[in-house]
């Protein structure tokens, strides 16, 4: 979109409105994720399926920014921000979507070895 990249090089403002719908859709997405309010819409496994998703496009994003020539003619020069950039976005997601997924993961083997009821744990118990 390079009018809209454009427009956010010429004006603060529209940079601006830029950054808060990449701050709100990463919101978005990870209230889903870590569903704040317990309100379990996602299982388990779409929840890991969903961040397995996110982590594969914005992989595929990082290397083209990582890998591509200038996108746009304000990196013409150099290409050494964008793939700065791509660099930090393959870290980030690789971190934050892999803690995420390691604590999802231990959530779930804890509750499938747990007993689900103090009855149950007393009869584990006597067993």
């Amino acid at each position: 979109m390079p009018a809209a990249y454009d427009a956010a090089l010429a004006h603060g403002a529209v940079h601006d409105v830029e950054h808060a719908t990449f701050v709100t859709a990463g919101l978005l997405v990870w209230t889903q994720l870590l569903d704040p309010a317990r309100r379990r819409r996602l299982s388990t496994g779409t929840r890991l399926a969903l961040a397995g998703c996110l982590f594969v496009c914005g992989q595929v994003l990082s290397d083209v920014l990582f890998l591509a020539g200038p996108l746009y003619p304000a990196y013409a020069p150099s290409s050494a921000d964008q793939e700065l950039a791509g660099l930090v976005m393959m870290v980030e997601q690789t971190v934050a979507l892999g803690v995420y997924a390691g604590f999802v993961l231990r959530e779930a083997i804890l509750r499938t070895t747990r007993p689900s009821s103090p009855r149950a744990a007393r009869l584990a118990a006597t067993a």
